[in-house]
Protein backbone atom coordinates (compact mmCIF):
# COMPACT_ATOMS: atom_id res chain seq x y z
CA UNK A 1 0.00 0.00 0.00
CA UNK A 2 1.29 3.67 -0.99
CA UNK A 3 2.00 5.26 1.95
CA UNK A 4 2.20 9.22 1.93
CA UNK A 5 3.83 11.21 4.64
CA UNK A 6 1.40 14.25 5.42
CA UNK A 7 3.89 16.10 8.54
CA UNK A 8 7.26 14.73 9.62
CA UNK A 9 7.37 15.52 13.24
CA UNK A 10 10.79 15.72 14.82
CA UNK A 11 12.22 11.85 14.49
CA UNK A 12 15.22 10.49 13.11
CA UNK A 13 14.82 8.88 8.91
CA UNK A 14 16.12 6.08 10.62
CA UNK A 15 12.88 5.57 12.72
CA UNK A 16 10.62 6.24 10.06
CA UNK A 17 12.32 3.86 7.61
CA UNK A 18 9.86 1.28 7.55
CA UNK A 19 6.40 3.22 7.82
CA UNK A 20 8.05 6.00 5.03
CA UNK A 21 8.12 4.29 1.56
CA UNK A 22 6.34 7.14 -0.52
CA UNK A 23 7.09 10.72 0.77
CA UNK A 24 4.95 14.14 -1.21
CA UNK A 25 7.53 16.97 -0.18
CA UNK A 26 4.33 19.33 -0.80
CA UNK A 27 2.68 17.85 2.70
CA UNK A 28 5.77 18.26 4.92
CA UNK A 29 5.67 21.28 7.35
CA UNK A 30 9.42 21.30 8.56
CA UNK A 31 12.80 21.12 7.86
CA UNK A 32 14.56 17.16 7.61
CA UNK A 33 17.11 14.82 6.63
CA UNK A 34 17.78 11.63 4.95
CA UNK A 35 20.09 9.51 4.26
CA UNK A 36 20.52 5.84 1.96
CA UNK A 37 23.14 4.23 0.68
CA UNK A 38 22.58 5.22 -3.24
CA UNK A 39 20.01 8.25 -3.75
CA UNK A 40 19.50 8.55 -7.46
CA UNK A 41 18.08 12.15 -8.65
CA UNK A 42 15.26 11.81 -11.82
CA UNK A 43 12.64 8.98 -11.62
CA UNK A 44 12.57 8.28 -15.78
CA UNK A 45 13.76 5.50 -18.08
CA UNK A 46 17.33 5.76 -16.22
CA UNK A 47 16.48 6.45 -12.70
CA UNK A 48 13.46 4.14 -12.21
CA UNK A 49 15.50 1.62 -13.92
CA UNK A 50 18.62 1.80 -11.45
CA UNK A 51 16.14 1.92 -8.60
CA UNK A 52 14.96 -0.99 -9.50
CA UNK A 53 18.17 -3.27 -9.66
CA UNK A 54 19.82 -1.72 -7.12
CA UNK A 55 16.37 -2.51 -4.87
CA UNK A 56 17.60 -6.15 -5.45
CA UNK A 57 20.83 -6.03 -3.46
CA UNK A 58 19.57 -4.87 -0.48
CA UNK A 59 20.73 -1.17 -0.82
CA UNK A 60 18.78 1.65 0.88
CA UNK A 61 17.40 3.56 -2.21
CA UNK A 62 16.23 7.11 -2.29
CA UNK A 63 14.57 7.72 -5.99
CA UNK A 64 13.93 11.70 -5.91
CA UNK A 65 11.24 13.23 -8.52
CA UNK A 66 10.71 16.68 -9.58
CA UNK A 67 7.05 15.94 -10.06
CA UNK A 68 4.26 13.36 -9.14
CA UNK A 69 2.33 10.76 -10.80
CA UNK A 70 0.85 12.78 -13.20
CA UNK A 71 1.48 16.05 -15.01
CA UNK A 72 1.28 19.57 -12.85
CA UNK A 73 3.05 23.21 -12.71
CA UNK A 74 6.68 21.91 -11.67
CA UNK A 75 6.60 21.94 -15.97
CA UNK A 76 7.31 24.93 -15.75
CA UNK A 77 10.88 24.66 -14.54
CA UNK A 78 12.10 23.37 -17.73
CA UNK A 79 11.11 26.51 -19.08
CA UNK A 80 14.43 28.47 -20.21
CA UNK A 81 16.42 30.01 -23.52
CA UNK A 82 17.43 28.86 -26.44
CA UNK A 83 20.18 30.24 -28.88
CA UNK A 84 21.67 29.87 -32.25
CA UNK A 85 19.20 27.78 -35.05
CA UNK A 86 16.46 27.19 -31.77
CA UNK A 87 14.34 30.24 -31.60
CA UNK A 88 12.84 30.58 -28.64
CA UNK A 89 9.14 30.64 -29.67
CA UNK A 90 9.19 27.09 -30.09
CA UNK A 91 9.90 26.40 -26.36
CA UNK A 92 11.81 24.03 -27.07
CA UNK A 93 13.61 23.44 -23.10
CA UNK A 94 9.73 22.86 -21.94
CA UNK A 95 7.95 20.94 -24.34
CA UNK A 96 10.94 18.33 -25.13
CA UNK A 97 10.95 17.16 -21.31
CA UNK A 98 8.33 15.80 -19.17
CA UNK A 99 8.65 16.99 -15.47
CA UNK A 100 6.97 13.64 -13.49
CA UNK A 101 7.31 10.13 -12.48
CA UNK A 102 8.13 8.50 -15.79
CA UNK A 103 9.88 11.63 -17.14
CA UNK A 104 9.50 11.33 -21.02
CA UNK A 105 8.88 7.61 -21.73
CA UNK A 106 5.29 9.07 -20.51
CA UNK A 107 5.21 10.58 -24.23
CA UNK A 108 7.87 8.06 -25.53
CA UNK A 109 6.70 7.15 -29.13
CA UNK A 110 9.02 3.27 -28.40
CA UNK A 111 11.40 3.40 -31.41
CA UNK A 112 14.08 1.01 -29.93
CA UNK A 113 17.34 0.24 -31.56
CA UNK A 114 21.06 -0.39 -30.53
CA UNK A 115 23.99 1.99 -31.49
CA UNK A 116 26.03 0.55 -34.50
CA UNK A 117 29.34 -0.87 -33.63
CA UNK A 118 30.84 1.67 -35.73
CA UNK A 119 29.46 4.54 -33.25
CA UNK A 120 31.41 3.41 -30.35
CA UNK A 121 34.99 3.49 -32.34
CA UNK A 122 37.54 6.46 -32.85
CA UNK A 123 36.59 7.97 -36.15
CA UNK A 124 39.44 10.28 -37.76
CA UNK A 125 37.29 11.76 -39.39
CA UNK A 126 34.86 12.99 -36.75
CA UNK A 127 36.66 15.03 -33.84
CA UNK A 128 36.18 14.05 -30.68
CA UNK A 129 34.47 11.07 -31.14
CA UNK A 130 35.05 7.16 -29.67
CA UNK A 131 33.69 5.64 -26.55
CA UNK A 132 35.35 4.10 -23.73
CA UNK A 133 33.51 1.04 -24.33
CA UNK A 134 32.94 -0.78 -27.01
CA UNK A 135 29.44 -2.13 -28.39
CA UNK A 136 30.41 -5.70 -27.33
CA UNK A 137 30.83 -4.26 -23.80
CA UNK A 138 27.24 -3.33 -23.69
CA UNK A 139 25.39 -5.62 -25.74
CA UNK A 140 24.16 -7.96 -22.77
CA UNK A 141 22.96 -5.14 -21.51
CA UNK A 142 21.18 -4.71 -24.72
CA UNK A 143 19.69 -8.00 -24.07
CA UNK A 144 18.36 -7.03 -20.40
CA UNK A 145 17.16 -3.57 -21.74
CA UNK A 146 14.89 -4.87 -24.54
CA UNK A 147 13.21 -6.82 -22.19
CA UNK A 148 12.33 -3.78 -20.04
CA UNK A 149 11.39 -1.82 -22.93
CA UNK A 150 9.21 -4.80 -23.74
CA UNK A 151 10.31 -5.75 -26.70
CA UNK A 152 12.52 -9.11 -28.16
CA UNK A 153 15.89 -9.19 -28.40
CA UNK A 154 18.60 -7.86 -31.47
CA UNK A 155 20.20 -11.15 -31.95
CA UNK A 156 17.96 -12.59 -34.20
CA UNK A 157 17.40 -16.12 -35.53
CA UNK A 158 18.24 -17.14 -39.03
CA UNK A 159 14.71 -16.19 -40.00
CA UNK A 160 14.59 -13.07 -38.47
CA UNK A 161 18.34 -12.39 -39.75
CA UNK A 162 16.86 -13.22 -43.59
CA UNK A 163 13.97 -11.11 -43.32
CA UNK A 164 16.16 -8.26 -42.47
CA UNK A 165 18.65 -8.47 -45.28
CA UNK A 166 15.79 -9.81 -48.01
CA UNK A 167 13.89 -6.11 -46.66
CA UNK A 168 16.62 -4.47 -48.98
CA UNK A 169 15.40 -4.09 -52.14
CA UNK A 170 18.14 -1.90 -53.86
CA UNK A 171 20.50 -3.78 -56.23
CA UNK A 172 23.39 -4.41 -53.34
CA UNK A 173 23.86 -3.63 -49.85
CA UNK A 174 27.44 -2.04 -50.06
CA UNK A 175 26.55 1.31 -48.91
CA UNK A 176 22.79 1.46 -47.78
CA UNK A 177 21.66 -1.88 -45.71
CA UNK A 178 18.32 -2.23 -44.46
CA UNK A 179 17.74 -2.35 -40.42
CA UNK A 180 14.75 -2.87 -37.88
CA UNK A 181 13.55 -0.31 -35.32
CA UNK A 182 11.63 -2.51 -32.72
CA UNK A 183 8.87 -0.62 -30.95
CA UNK A 184 7.91 -0.38 -27.20
CA UNK A 185 4.22 -0.64 -26.83
CA UNK A 186 5.63 2.13 -25.98
CA UNK A 187 6.26 1.01 -21.75
CA UNK A 188 5.59 3.73 -19.64
CA UNK A 189 8.03 3.55 -16.78
CA UNK A 190 6.59 5.09 -14.19
CA UNK A 191 3.44 3.32 -14.88
CA UNK A 192 4.31 -0.23 -15.25
CA UNK A 193 7.21 0.00 -12.79
CA UNK A 194 5.73 2.16 -10.21
CA UNK A 195 4.07 -0.55 -7.84
CA UNK A 196 7.71 -2.50 -7.96
CA UNK A 197 9.64 0.73 -5.96
CA UNK A 198 6.57 1.89 -4.30
CA UNK A 199 6.41 -1.66 -2.96
CA UNK A 200 9.82 -2.37 -2.32
CA UNK A 201 11.38 -2.11 1.44
CA UNK A 202 14.33 -1.04 0.11
CA UNK A 203 13.33 2.10 -2.03
CA UNK A 204 12.23 5.02 -0.73
CA UNK A 205 10.58 7.46 -3.56
CA UNK A 206 10.35 11.25 -3.06
CA UNK A 207 7.67 13.24 -4.42
CA UNK A 208 7.34 16.83 -5.68
CA UNK A 209 11.03 17.60 -4.33
CA UNK A 210 13.29 19.79 -6.82
CA UNK A 211 16.81 19.36 -6.43
CA UNK A 212 18.64 22.80 -6.38
CA UNK A 213 22.27 21.75 -5.75
CA UNK A 214 24.98 19.83 -4.94
CA UNK A 215 27.06 20.12 -1.76
CA UNK A 216 30.91 18.68 -1.65
CA UNK A 217 33.21 18.61 0.56
CA UNK A 218 35.69 21.22 1.63
CA UNK A 219 38.26 19.59 -0.83
CA UNK A 220 35.73 18.92 -3.64
CA UNK A 221 36.14 15.25 -4.10
CA UNK A 222 32.81 13.99 -2.78
CA UNK A 223 29.53 14.93 -2.44
CA UNK A 224 28.09 15.44 0.90
CA UNK A 225 24.37 16.24 0.47
CA UNK A 226 21.83 17.40 -2.01
CA UNK A 227 19.32 20.56 -1.15
CA UNK A 228 16.16 19.72 -2.23
CA UNK A 229 12.65 21.92 -2.12
CA UNK A 230 9.23 22.08 -3.11
CA UNK A 231 7.97 24.28 -5.08
CA UNK A 232 6.64 25.65 -1.63
CA UNK A 233 7.80 24.91 1.47
CA UNK A 234 11.38 23.91 3.42
CA UNK A 235 14.03 22.76 2.06
CA UNK A 236 15.75 19.75 3.31
CA UNK A 237 19.25 17.51 2.59
CA UNK A 238 19.61 14.05 1.83
CA UNK A 239 22.75 12.49 2.81
CA UNK A 240 23.80 9.79 1.00
CA UNK A 241 27.55 7.25 0.33
CA UNK A 242 26.82 7.35 -3.53
CA UNK A 243 24.71 10.03 -5.49
CA UNK A 244 23.55 9.07 -9.44
CA UNK A 245 22.44 12.41 -11.39
CA UNK A 246 19.59 11.21 -13.97
CA UNK A 247 17.65 13.87 -14.46
CA UNK A 248 18.17 13.98 -18.47
CA UNK A 249 20.67 16.07 -20.89
CA UNK A 250 19.99 19.39 -19.95
CA UNK A 251 19.12 19.12 -16.25
CA UNK A 252 22.41 17.04 -15.57
CA UNK A 253 24.60 19.98 -16.52
CA UNK A 254 22.34 22.19 -15.54
CA UNK A 255 22.69 21.25 -11.73
CA UNK A 256 26.51 20.38 -12.06
CA UNK A 257 26.67 23.93 -13.04
CA UNK A 258 24.49 25.65 -10.66
CA UNK A 259 26.56 23.47 -7.84
CA UNK A 260 29.70 25.83 -7.19
CA UNK A 261 29.77 27.12 -3.84
CA UNK A 262 33.58 24.88 -3.75
CA UNK A 263 34.25 24.20 -6.98
CA UNK A 264 33.60 27.73 -8.28
CA UNK A 265 32.91 26.27 -11.72
CA UNK A 266 30.81 23.34 -11.31
CA UNK A 267 31.15 20.18 -10.21
CA UNK A 268 32.83 17.84 -12.68
CA UNK A 269 33.55 21.44 -14.79
CA UNK A 270 37.42 21.54 -14.04
CA UNK A 271 38.13 21.48 -17.60
CA UNK A 272 35.48 23.22 -19.03
CA UNK A 273 33.19 20.45 -20.30
CA UNK A 274 30.07 20.37 -18.38
CA UNK A 275 27.32 21.35 -21.17
CA UNK A 276 29.27 21.29 -23.98
CA UNK A 277 28.77 18.75 -27.04
CA UNK A 278 25.26 18.80 -27.06
CA UNK A 279 23.80 16.80 -29.49
CA UNK A 280 20.37 15.91 -31.16
CA UNK A 281 19.02 13.75 -34.06
CA UNK A 282 18.27 16.65 -36.84
CA UNK A 283 15.52 14.68 -39.41
CA UNK A 284 15.58 16.14 -42.78
CA UNK A 285 12.58 15.81 -45.34
CA UNK A 286 13.21 18.07 -47.94
CA UNK A 287 13.32 15.61 -50.79
CA UNK A 288 10.99 12.70 -52.31
CA UNK A 289 11.61 9.64 -53.94
CA UNK A 290 9.77 8.84 -57.07
CA UNK A 291 9.89 4.57 -57.22
CA UNK A 292 8.42 1.88 -58.94
CA UNK A 293 7.39 0.06 -56.57
CA UNK A 294 4.70 -2.20 -55.34
CA UNK A 295 3.38 -0.89 -52.25
CA UNK A 296 3.37 -4.36 -50.17
CA UNK A 297 7.51 -4.21 -51.03
CA UNK A 298 7.49 -0.46 -49.50
CA UNK A 299 4.80 -1.30 -46.23
CA UNK A 300 7.74 -2.72 -43.82
CA UNK A 301 9.59 0.96 -44.65
CA UNK A 302 6.57 3.47 -44.34
CA UNK A 303 5.35 2.53 -40.81
CA UNK A 304 5.29 0.19 -38.25
CA UNK A 305 4.23 -3.50 -39.16
CA UNK A 306 3.41 -6.97 -38.06
CA UNK A 307 5.41 -9.72 -39.85
CA UNK A 308 4.33 -12.84 -37.27
CA UNK A 309 8.50 -13.31 -36.80
CA UNK A 310 8.37 -10.84 -34.07
CA UNK A 311 6.06 -10.16 -31.12
CA UNK A 312 5.76 -6.70 -31.62
CA UNK A 313 5.86 -4.58 -34.55
CA UNK A 314 8.92 -3.30 -36.40
CA UNK A 315 10.37 -0.70 -39.23
CA UNK A 316 12.62 -1.31 -41.60
CA UNK A 317 14.85 2.04 -42.90
CA UNK A 318 18.01 2.18 -45.04
CA UNK A 319 21.49 2.98 -42.59
CA UNK A 320 24.67 3.83 -44.10
CA UNK A 321 27.10 0.96 -44.22
CA UNK A 322 30.46 0.99 -42.19
CA UNK A 323 31.70 0.97 -45.55
CA UNK A 324 30.46 4.08 -47.38
CA UNK A 325 30.75 5.96 -43.68
CA UNK A 326 34.46 5.41 -44.12
CA UNK A 327 35.33 6.27 -47.77
CA UNK A 328 33.53 9.50 -47.41
CA UNK A 329 34.06 10.26 -44.08
CA UNK A 330 30.82 10.92 -43.12
CA UNK A 331 28.60 10.84 -39.60
CA UNK A 332 25.80 7.59 -39.32
CA UNK A 333 22.39 8.41 -41.41
CA UNK A 334 19.18 6.51 -41.97
CA UNK A 335 17.19 7.52 -45.00
CA UNK A 336 12.73 6.80 -43.74
CA UNK A 337 10.97 6.64 -46.54
CA UNK A 338 8.08 8.37 -45.39
CA UNK A 339 3.58 8.75 -46.00
CA UNK A 340 2.91 8.23 -49.80
CA UNK A 341 2.54 11.47 -51.96
CA UNK A 342 -0.43 12.12 -53.65
CA UNK A 343 0.35 11.34 -57.54
CA UNK A 344 -1.49 14.47 -59.34
CA UNK A 345 -4.22 12.81 -62.03
CA UNK A 346 -1.31 14.45 -64.87
CA UNK A 347 2.39 13.52 -64.78
CA UNK A 348 4.45 15.99 -63.02
CA UNK A 349 7.33 17.53 -64.49
CA UNK A 350 9.36 15.28 -62.33
CA UNK A 351 8.06 12.25 -63.33
CA UNK A 352 7.93 13.11 -67.24
CA UNK A 353 12.01 13.70 -66.85
CA UNK A 354 12.50 10.38 -64.96
CA UNK A 355 10.23 8.87 -68.15
CA UNK A 356 11.98 10.67 -70.57
CA UNK A 357 15.33 9.40 -69.16
CA UNK A 358 14.65 5.75 -69.02
CA UNK A 359 13.38 5.29 -72.39
CA UNK A 360 15.57 3.16 -73.39
CA UNK A 361 15.25 1.28 -70.64
CA UNK A 362 11.73 1.24 -69.66
CA UNK A 363 11.37 -2.94 -70.26
CA UNK A 364 13.48 -2.95 -66.88
CA UNK A 365 11.09 -0.77 -64.90
CA UNK A 366 7.50 -1.44 -63.40
CA UNK A 367 4.65 0.22 -65.65
CA UNK A 368 4.38 4.15 -64.04
CA UNK A 369 0.88 3.16 -62.58
CA UNK A 370 3.20 1.74 -60.30
CA UNK A 371 5.37 5.25 -59.86
CA UNK A 372 4.54 7.07 -56.25
CA UNK A 373 5.89 9.26 -54.77
CA UNK A 374 7.03 9.50 -51.43
CA UNK A 375 8.84 11.99 -48.98
CA UNK A 376 12.56 10.94 -48.09
CA UNK A 377 13.80 11.84 -44.31
CA UNK A 378 17.34 11.86 -43.91
CA UNK A 379 18.16 11.29 -39.91
CA UNK A 380 21.43 12.15 -38.88
CA UNK A 381 23.88 11.76 -36.40
CA UNK A 382 25.35 14.54 -35.05
CA UNK A 383 28.85 15.79 -34.63
CA UNK A 384 30.08 16.52 -31.42
CA UNK A 385 31.22 20.02 -31.13
CA UNK A 386 31.74 22.00 -27.84
CA UNK A 387 29.95 24.99 -29.27
CA UNK A 388 26.59 23.39 -28.91
CA UNK A 389 26.22 23.41 -25.18
CA UNK A 390 24.26 24.39 -22.34
CA UNK A 391 24.89 27.52 -20.14
CA UNK A 392 23.31 28.96 -17.25
CA UNK A 393 21.32 31.92 -17.78
CA UNK A 394 20.89 35.20 -15.92
CA UNK A 395 17.30 34.50 -15.63
CA UNK A 396 15.79 32.49 -12.42
CA UNK A 397 12.84 30.01 -11.80
CA UNK A 398 10.43 29.97 -8.91
CA UNK A 399 12.54 28.12 -6.76
CA UNK A 400 15.57 30.20 -7.12
CA UNK A 401 18.00 28.19 -9.85
CA UNK A 402 19.20 29.74 -12.95
CA UNK A 403 17.47 28.23 -15.71
CA UNK A 404 19.10 26.54 -18.77
CA UNK A 405 20.14 28.09 -21.70
CA UNK A 406 20.89 26.22 -25.29
CA UNK A 407 23.40 26.81 -27.81
CA UNK A 408 23.07 25.30 -30.96
CA UNK A 409 23.39 24.84 -34.30
CA UNK A 410 24.60 22.15 -36.97
CA UNK A 411 28.36 22.17 -38.29
CA UNK A 412 29.94 21.54 -41.49
CA UNK A 413 30.08 17.57 -41.31
CA UNK A 414 26.78 17.48 -40.42
CA UNK A 415 25.53 19.31 -43.28
CA UNK A 416 28.42 17.53 -45.41
CA UNK A 417 26.74 14.10 -44.17
CA UNK A 418 23.05 15.40 -45.35
CA UNK A 419 24.44 16.24 -49.16
CA UNK A 420 26.07 12.96 -49.15
CA UNK A 421 23.22 10.69 -48.12
CA UNK A 422 20.71 12.21 -50.50
CA UNK A 423 23.32 11.30 -53.23
CA UNK A 424 24.42 7.90 -51.88
CA UNK A 425 20.10 6.99 -52.22
CA UNK A 426 19.68 9.06 -55.97
CA UNK A 427 22.81 6.88 -56.98
CA UNK A 428 21.18 3.81 -55.35
CA UNK A 429 17.95 4.25 -56.82
CA UNK A 430 18.96 4.85 -60.34
CA UNK A 431 21.44 1.80 -60.80
CA UNK A 432 18.42 -0.41 -59.13
CA UNK A 433 16.36 0.56 -61.87
CA UNK A 434 13.66 1.86 -59.22
CA UNK A 435 13.21 5.12 -58.72
CA UNK A 436 14.73 8.35 -58.48
CA UNK A 437 15.98 11.14 -55.64
CA UNK A 438 14.35 14.59 -55.90
CA UNK A 439 15.00 17.67 -53.94
CA UNK A 440 11.82 19.72 -53.75
CA UNK A 441 13.72 23.06 -55.41
CA UNK A 442 15.10 20.39 -58.13
CA UNK A 443 18.79 19.90 -56.73
CA UNK A 444 19.48 17.19 -54.65
CA UNK A 445 23.10 17.76 -54.16
CA UNK A 446 23.78 20.94 -52.13
CA UNK A 447 21.81 20.87 -48.50
CA UNK A 448 22.33 24.72 -48.76
CA UNK A 449 19.24 24.20 -51.20
CA UNK A 450 17.33 23.02 -48.90
CA UNK A 451 17.93 25.29 -45.91
CA UNK A 452 19.74 28.60 -44.41
CA UNK A 453 22.61 27.61 -42.66
CA UNK A 454 22.08 29.97 -40.08
CA UNK A 455 18.40 30.79 -40.13
CA UNK A 456 16.38 29.31 -37.53
CA UNK A 457 13.81 26.26 -38.33
CA UNK A 458 9.71 27.01 -37.49
CA UNK A 459 9.43 23.63 -36.15
CA UNK A 460 6.40 22.82 -38.64
CA UNK A 461 6.58 18.67 -39.11
CA UNK A 462 7.14 19.85 -43.21
CA UNK A 463 9.74 21.99 -42.07
CA UNK A 464 13.31 22.00 -43.80
CA UNK A 465 14.75 20.73 -40.52
CA UNK A 466 13.00 18.78 -37.52
CA UNK A 467 14.83 17.99 -34.18
CA UNK A 468 13.59 15.00 -32.51
CA UNK A 469 13.97 15.90 -28.63
CA UNK A 470 16.91 13.39 -27.93
CA UNK A 471 19.39 15.45 -25.87
CA UNK A 472 22.81 14.06 -25.69
CA UNK A 473 26.05 14.72 -24.52
CA UNK A 474 26.70 17.43 -22.29
CA UNK A 475 28.35 14.93 -19.53
CA UNK A 476 30.34 13.08 -22.04
CA UNK A 477 32.01 9.91 -21.14
CA UNK A 478 35.70 9.61 -21.67
CA UNK A 479 39.02 8.14 -20.02
CA UNK A 480 40.72 10.87 -19.42
CA UNK A 481 39.24 14.23 -17.46
CA UNK A 482 40.52 16.52 -20.12
CA UNK A 483 38.46 15.09 -22.83
CA UNK A 484 35.12 14.10 -20.53
CA UNK A 485 32.96 14.73 -17.65
CA UNK A 486 32.26 10.89 -16.68
CA UNK A 487 34.75 7.65 -17.01
CA UNK A 488 33.93 4.43 -18.47
CA UNK A 489 31.76 3.67 -15.28
CA UNK A 490 29.91 7.14 -15.60
CA UNK A 491 31.65 8.39 -12.30
CA UNK A 492 31.94 11.80 -12.65
CA UNK A 493 36.05 12.42 -12.97
CA UNK A 494 37.83 13.91 -9.50
CA UNK A 495 34.27 12.90 -7.79
CA UNK A 496 34.09 9.91 -5.48
CA UNK A 497 31.01 9.09 -4.94
CA UNK A 498 28.86 10.75 -8.01
CA UNK A 499 27.51 9.06 -11.04
CA UNK A 500 25.73 10.01 -14.14
CA UNK A 501 22.98 7.77 -16.26
CA UNK A 502 21.24 9.03 -19.50
CA UNK A 503 22.30 10.26 -22.90
CA UNK A 504 24.19 12.91 -21.65
CA UNK A 505 27.34 10.64 -20.65
CA UNK A 506 27.11 9.77 -24.79
CA UNK A 507 30.29 10.66 -26.78
CA UNK A 508 28.84 10.46 -30.08
CA UNK A 509 25.06 9.87 -30.76
CA UNK A 510 25.16 7.41 -33.30
CA UNK A 511 21.03 7.26 -35.26
CA UNK A 512 19.23 5.15 -33.54
CA UNK A 513 16.77 6.07 -30.73
CA UNK A 514 18.60 6.44 -27.43
CA UNK A 515 16.70 5.43 -25.14
CA UNK A 516 17.45 1.28 -25.32
CA UNK A 517 20.70 2.62 -25.00
CA UNK A 518 19.99 4.92 -21.60
CA UNK A 519 18.40 1.45 -20.07
CA UNK A 520 21.24 -0.47 -21.42
CA UNK A 521 24.15 2.01 -19.71
CA UNK A 522 21.61 2.44 -16.55
CA UNK A 523 21.73 -1.52 -16.02
CA UNK A 524 25.28 -1.65 -16.64
CA UNK A 525 25.74 1.28 -13.91
CA UNK A 526 24.25 -0.97 -11.26
CA UNK A 527 25.70 -4.04 -11.38
CA UNK A 528 29.37 -1.59 -11.05
CA UNK A 529 27.85 -0.49 -7.98
CA UNK A 530 26.60 -3.92 -7.04
CA UNK A 531 30.58 -4.86 -7.25
CA UNK A 532 30.90 -1.63 -4.39
CA UNK A 533 28.72 -2.69 -2.18
CA UNK A 534 30.43 -4.59 0.23
CA UNK A 535 33.36 -1.89 0.24
CA UNK A 536 34.24 0.23 2.60
CA UNK A 537 31.91 3.23 2.95
CA UNK A 538 34.00 6.24 1.39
Amino acid sequence: MEKVLGSLLPFTYASLTLILMLIDVRKLSSNFNLSFDICILGAGAAGITLARELSKYSFEVGLVESGGFEPDESQRLYEGETSGSIPTSLRYLSTSRMRWFGGTTNIWTGWCRPLDELDFEKRPWVNYSGWPISKAELDPFYERAADLCQVESFRYTPEKSALEKSANWLRSDANLHSCFFHFSPPTRFGTLYRSDLVSSRNVTLLLHANVLRLEVDSGGHQVKRVIASGLKGPSFSIQSRFFILACGGIENARLLLASNSVLKSGIGNQNDLVGRFFMEHPHITRAKVLVWLDDEILQVYQGKVETGLFKHKIRAVLSATERIQRQKGLLNFLLAIEKKLKMPATRTSFAERILQLDRGRRSELSSFSKASERELEIRIEQAPDPENRVVLSSVRDRIGMRRAKLLWRMNELDFHTVEEALGIMALELGASALGRVKGLNGNYSQASQFFDRDAPFDGDRDAQLVLWHHHMGTTRMHSSEKRGVVDANCKVHGIANLFIAGSSVFPTSGTANPTLTIIALALRLADHLRLQKNREPL
